[in-house]
């Protein structure tokens, strides 16, 4: 499914049962490497720990669930067999797990000032 729906945002069609490996592992690492850079960037500024690594999955089910279907290839989760639905989530879990948990203990968190010890 990632693959057609990163070739239908692309403009690009492949037959019916084709099994587009480039365009699968393309759209995989692009969306891995980008939510990855999202995590670092709330664990620089403090949003660490397993409520974050939970919005983080939340974030990541989210874009996935809205490219494939603005690009009319995939069908919402409710309609999909309960044992994809449970791949799926697992998947999307443990890597949100395993970037939490590398992000919170690799990024120095950047301390913030006291609120009103600035004044801009």
């Amino acid at each position: 499914m990632p693959g057609r729906t990163f070739l239908a945002l692309t403009r690009h069609r492949q037959p019916d049962g084709a099994q587009p490996f480039l365009a699968n592992q393309t759209i995989h690492w692009s969306q891995g490497l980008m939510l990855g850079a999202l995590r670092g960037l709330w664990s620089e500024v403090g949003m660490r720990g397993p409520v974050w690594t939970g919005v983080h999955t939340v974030v990541r089910l989210a874009l996935d669930q809205t490219l494939e279907n603005t690009s009319r290839v995939g069908a919402p989760p409710a309609s999909w067999p309960r044992q994809e639905l449970t791949v799926d989530l697992l998947h999307k879990g443990v890597y949100s797990a395993v970037t939490g948990f590398l992000c919170d203990r690799v990024v120095r968190e950047q301390p913030r000032p006291l609120p009103g010890a600035v004044s801009h």
